[in-house]
């Protein structure tokens, strides 16, 4: 069994203050564990237009974990409302 971690870094853009931000991480964070098969959690406390997300994820076989968190990270990159300013993976 495989286990890999990921922490993300991210602005959101265009953020009218913490009510916006929780709404639209909580939305972010709900694709990410719906499409990505991923548990995903935010660090509380941040400024309302910056966020750190963890995630992590468990593989049967060597590198599924990753290749997981991997997607993750490409699609949050790709995320029009997001912008990524720091992301670390790494395998347990």
């Amino acid at each position: 069994m495989n286990l890999a971690t990921l922490q993300v870094e991210l602005r959101l853009k265009d953020c009218r203050g913490r009510r916006d931000r929780k709404r639209r991480l909580e939305e972010v964070i709900r694709k990410l564990r719906k499409h990505f098969n991923i548990s995903a959690t935010e660090e509380e406390g941040r400024d309302p237009d910056s966020a750190r997300l963890f995630a992590a994820a468990v593989g049967s076989i060597r590198g599924q974990a990753r290749e997981s968190l991997e997607r993750a990270a490409e699609a949050l990159a790709a995320h029009p409302d997001l912008e990524l300013s720091h992301c670390e993976l790494r395998d347990l």
